[in-house]
């Protein structure tokens, strides 16, 4: 439940070490520079003559037949220069390249194939016939000739000018068709001797010429002979390595550069430093520096979030939302438990819990990948705990009656569709419980940004803290218990009164407590701006704490569906019963589970962050080579 301590350093040595530097940097992945971009944007260092190379390189990994490289490069960054990786390549590109040309010709050639099957007697013309011709071919296909059928031009080229193709012209019906072609001014081409003759023997012919196209083809595409695999092995390694340069290259707008010597200005986090600095003394004439003063450090340093096992996998939720700022709390240990019970309480099935648990940690986390499948894992213990304090398993209410009867107990602890209103009234008592837990965060972040006004007098203050609980105490004492105790004069007048006064006048009283002056412009301003601001505070109160009897509502929700899908079964039986049993826990497990993370989410984001989380922290970006930048 904090943020990661930074130390601001200055890295600094002769400018021939930086892409050393560099390379040793983002290999160790601890050091984000300050933003060079903003800073440094009037220096340049000439064109990036490695990023065309490494296009070119990926395009000939992918005519080779690869999809990605192996991975990052870890090899040293002085094992291949520009030029000589270059040539390197340039001996594989020209034989693809040579290829690509030849298998377009052969396919171009494949293209033109005759069909003069159950013809005797086929003539062939072939040449071009003028754009403006072609457009009137269709007016002599609609005249009914007894050689429609025949008349139909195959176009299999266009150059802007003519349409290249060819027609078949039956012996009887030739001179027709040409006179017509001739009017429209075809220009024929006359194909080479080894197509004369009859057709068949023409066929013959061509069809041979096709067998032995179709085999150059075939070695064309394949792979074979363009490099062995030690090369495929170098090419990969040369096209990795230019990746990492590339991005070092990109890496140099973060260092400013005089009298040949670089710096570099930056955090390494407290914990990561001595590794760091280890690492740095390695290279050898560079050296570290670190900030002497408070006045050196940059005002927002970035953020890194650092939680225990159980609240680590929650940050996804705190970094969706925004990071909180450097010397703010950390919210997400309060939202790793807070989302976990309130899953739990809305999801409260033992069976249907494991399963969940064991779905989300084995095949959404280990499988996939997924965050979201760590949570589950975590969440689900809860709802395996109020499962069993409910007595449910797969919907079967009565299924842990023998377990609870062993422990002494007459039944389960909890019957919840007999104890509706007590379970409505634990879901509020819930949602006090989580406003008073926001109100408190409030106060400790705005002390911690040096706001004590705030933090004493404002609605998600101290102020409003003793507002807030001595009205609930004072409402649950007349309604439920009946004591007396919260209602006595010097209780609502030292709890409610004093406390909604000091609220109604904030804004003079804030500025009082931080700069022990008023500045007042408009009494009627602060006496009508704090009534709004009073009044808009109690309908938080209020709404955020009602907004909590949802809680309870997914509670009965998921008993009432498991109620039917218990009716349907039990209306079948045999293989039926289990088939509805099996079906619909499964489609409960998946509905109610997105459901009730949704709203346990949403509980949290606009229950709890909206009252102390102003989200306004940089996130910590270390230089790092990045894999994914090296993907065909």
């Amino acid at each position: 439940m904090a943020v990661a301590k930074m130390k601001y350093l200055n890295v600094y040595g002769p400018e021939k070490a930086l892409m050393h530097t560099l390379a040793v940097i983002a290999h160790c992945g601890s050091f984000a520079p300050e933003g060079g971009e903003a800073i440094h944007s009037a220096i340049r260092y000439g064109q990036n003559r490695y990023e065309p190379l490494l296009t070119k390189a990926k395009g000939l990994l992918k005519d080779l037949g690869y999809s990605s490289l192996a991975g990052e490069y870890m090899g040293d960054e002085n094992a291949y220069t520009l030029s000589g990786a270059a040539e390197y390549l340039e001996k594989f590109a020209a034989e693809v390249a040579r290829r690509s040309q030849r298998k377009t010709a052969v396919e171009s050639e494949l293209e033109i194939q005759l069909k003069t099957e159950g013809v005797e007697t086929l003539k062939v013309r072939v040449g071009r016939l003028p754009k403006e011709s072609y457009v009137r071919l269709a007016y002599y296909a609609d005249k009914g000739f007894n050689f429609t059928s025949y008349f139909n031009f195959i176009v299999y080229d266009f150059d802007g000018e003519f349409y290249w193709g060819l027609y078949f012209a039956p012996t009887d019906s030739a001179k027709d068709i040409d006179d017509i072609f001739a009017s429209l001014y075809f220009e024929r081409i006359w194909v080479p001797e080894f197509v004369h003759g009859k057709p068949g023997e023409a066929l013959e012919a061509i069809r041979e010429r096709e067998a032995e196209l179709r085999e150059e083809l075939a070695g064309i595409l394949g792979t074979a002979g363009i490099a062995t695999e030690e090369e495929l092995a170098k090419i990969r390694d040369v096209t990795a390595w230019l990746a990492m340069m590339n991005q070092l290259y990109e890496m140099k707008k973060f260092a400013l550069v005089f009298s040949h010597t670089f710096y570099i200005s930056g955090f390494v986090p407290e914990d990561e430093y001595p590794a760091f600095e280890k690492l740095v003394d390695s290279i050898g004439q560079v050296k570290i520096k670190e900030a002497a003063q408070k006045q050196e450090v940059p005002a927002k340093p970035p953020v890194k979030l650092k939680n225990r096992w159980f609240s680590r996998p929650y940050q996804m939720y705190t970094e969706m939302y925004g990071l909180p700022g450097y010397t703010d709390l950390d919210p997400t240990s309060i939202v790793a438990w807070i989302y976990s019970v309130l899953f739990g309480l809305m999801f409260a099935d033992l069976g249907q819990g494991l399963v969940l648990g064991l779905f989300g940690y084995f095949y959404m986390y280990k499988r996939r990948g997924l965050a979201i499948g760590h949570i589950l894992a975590r969440a689900s213990i809860f709802c395996c705990l109020f499962g069993f304090l409910f007595g449910s398993v797969f919907g079967l209410e009565t299924a842990l009656d023998p377990v609870f009867h062993a422990m002494g107990l007459a039944a389960k602890p909890f019957e919840v569709m007999h104890e509706i209103n007590t379970l409505l009234l634990v879901s509020v008592g819930v949602g006090v419980l989580v406003v008073a837990l926001a109100i408190v965060a409030g106060i400790i972040s705005k002390f911690q940004r040096r706001n004590p006004g705030e933090a004493i007098v404002s609605p998600n203050g101290i102020a409003g803290l003793v507002f807030y609980l001595a009205l609930v105490a004072l409402l649950v004492d007349s309604m439920l218990l009946k004591t007396g105790i919260a209602g006595g004069t010097l209780y609502i007048v030292c709890l409610i009164i004093i406390p909604l006064v000091v609220m109604y006048l904030q804004e003079p009283l804030a500025q009082f407590i931080n700069t022990g002056k008023i500045h007042v412009e408009s009494l009627s301003d602060i006496l009508l701006g704090g009534f709004f601001e009073m009044f808009v505070g109690m309908l938080e109160y209020l709404a955020n704490t009602v907004s909590f009897l949802r809680v309870g509502g997914f509670v009965l929700a998921h008993t009432g569906m498991m109620s039917v899908v218990l009716t349907l079964a039990e209306m079948a039986s045999g293989a039926g019963y289990v088939f509805i049993m099996v079906v619909g826990n499964i489609f409960v497990i998946c509905l109610e589970g997105l459901l009730v993370g949704i709203q346990a989410l949403r509980l949290n984001y606009y229950e709890l962050f909206s009252r102390f989380y102003e989200a306004d922290g940089e996130p910590f970006q270390p230089l790092r080579i990045l894999p994914d930048t090296v993907e065909l």
